[in-house]
């Protein structure tokens, strides 16, 4: 009885449609990779969601706040029925588990919207997600007994059900094949019906119902381990910090930090680029992981004596702060100057991406030590990432780049080489095609035609519900 408790049958149910779903309609991934991936796995994706947002709805859990973090969640499943991206969608496979997850979790907090985002606050959030192998005996049981209920003496529906349709088709797979060879008006009429059928009983039959299984195991438990509601209690033991103690670590900090500029200053303000174009990749990159090392560096001391010093520590957090956003200024330039110069392509465009979410953040530190109460600085960096986060994965980034490069490359001076957007996927295939035709792709030495056949099987090969809204554009 107390499995029955965990969830209701019409969830059980969905986690068994949602496995099925993606075995039958996402198993295009080990041939096409990435590009199998369209509608399908946005309907996928934002099924997942929604049946972690409904158990909410049920028991009367669920916040208008919550929002906050369920349309960010659907804008990346949006996102794989709008482009390829190919760079980018790998991405956003990784970081969407780990935030429903953790996300999810956090919607279950009582008294969410009190809580601060301490470290003992991650930590709990944490365990709370990790708690999903202890459910998975419970999740397991549960299953079994949804499609044979030992307390019944007949047959469960659902068992009577699926036997009953395995037995149709193996009656089909003899019945058929019998009638097709006595007219074949009748087998041409049921031939993809019959292959539809043999395609379902193939060899990868066997690696399907594995895939199903774990899918079933995994949505369920995730479920019933972190759709239930735990209790975070903040402590209210605030740690005050040895002033004197701060001032000469931050102080000695402080003198380092500027020496380091000091030192840097040659390069961090620079008019114009070098023509070599490894002493400017060596510049720029140099410059990009020291913004990132030193964003680090101060989110964590900004973090860990945020409210916790006099008041001429917190003057020290703002004067770090401004330090880093001078850094991260410089950056920005040379990260301009180089994309004048030598084009856009993925990675130059999410790292200028990530060049504003830290401008953002710091910004916002910044304000932070201009108002009286003490805000949840964790909790905004993780808003601002998921939103950030989703926002560019429905900017047409490709898009974005092929025009960029096309207006930059009649630059006087310009070092861009067009033939280097064949790392573009199909998003941009309408577009390239038109270039082409009007001349303004650089044919002397490369020739597009590979890519243009390239993209095009690519688009051939995709099943309607594997489709893209670029996808579907490049095909009219």
């Amino acid at each position: 009885m107390e499995n029955k408790s965990l969830a209701t049958k019409t969830e059980v149910a969905i986690s068994l449609a949602l496995s099925l779903f993606f075995v039958i309609f996402l198993w295009g991934l080990m041939s096409r990779e990435i590009f199998a991936f369209g509608i399908n796995f946005t309907v996928y994706l934002a099924g997942i969601t929604l049946f972690a947002v409904s158990r909410l709805l049920r028991t009367k859990k669920y916040r208008r706040s919550d929002l906050a973090w369920i349309i960010p969640l659907l804008l990346l499943s949006l996102s794989f029925a709008l482009y390829e991206n190919p760079f980018f969608k790998t991405f956003i496979i990784l970081v969407f588990p780990i935030a429903l997850a953790l996300f999810y979790a956090y919607a279950w907090v009582d008294k969410k919207e009190e809580i601060d985002w301490d470290s003992m606050f991650i930590l709990k959030i944490i365990k709370h997600v990790v708690s999903f192998f202890a459910f998975l005996h419970k999740s397991l049981q549960l299953l079994y007994n949804s499609i044979y209920n030992k307390e019944k003496t007949e047959i469960g529906i659902t068992k009577r059900v699926l036997v009953g349709l395995v037995l149709l088709l193996i009656s089909l797979l003899i019945i058929v094949p019998l009638l097709s060879s006595a007219d074949p008006v009748f087998a041409g009429k049921l031939q993809p019906f019959y292959d539809a059928i043999t395609n379902i009983l193939s060899t990868s039959i066997v690696a399907k119902i594995i895939v199903f299984s774990i899918l079933s195991i995994a949505t369920l438990t995730a479920l019933i381990s972190w759709g239930r509601p735990h209790i975070i209690e903040n402590t209210k033991k605030e740690l005050n910090l040895d002033i004197v103690i701060t001032s000469i670590v931050l102080g000695g900090i402080f003198i380092f930090y500027l020496l380091f500029l000091w030192i840097q200053i040659d390069h961090l303000w620079v008019g114009a680029l070098p023509f070599d174009f490894k002493e400017t990749e060596s510049l720029v990159k140099s410059g990009f992981w020291q913004l990132l090392f030193l964003s680090v560096v101060n989110l964590s001391i900004f973090f860990f004596l945020y409210c916790k010093t006099a008041s001429i520590g917190q003057k020290f957090l703002g004067i770090f702060s401004f330090a880093s956003l001078l850094l991260l200024a410089s950056s920005a330039h040379r990260m301009a100057l180089y994309v004048t110069n030598y084009g856009f392509s993925y990675e130059k465009f999410y790292a200028s991406y990530t060049v504003l979410f830290c401008g953002i953040l710091f910004l916002w530190l910044i304000s932070r030590l201009f108002v009286s109460y003490k805000s949840n600085v964790v909790k905004f960096l993780a808003f601002q990432f998921l939103w950030m986060f989703a926002l560019v994965s429905i900017f047409p980034v490709e898009f974005f780049i092929l025009k960029s490069n096309m207006a930059l490359v009649s630059k006087p001076d310009s070092k861009i080489q067009l033939f280097e957007m064949t790392m573009l996927s199909p998003d941009v295939l309408t577009q390239i095609k038109k270039y082409k035709e009007e001349g303004k792709l650089d044919e002397k030495e490369r020739d597009w035609n590979p890519w243009i056949e390239k993209q095009e099987k690519r688009i051939q090969d995709k099943k309607w519900y594997e489709a893209t809204l670029s996808s579907i554009r490049a095909n009219r």
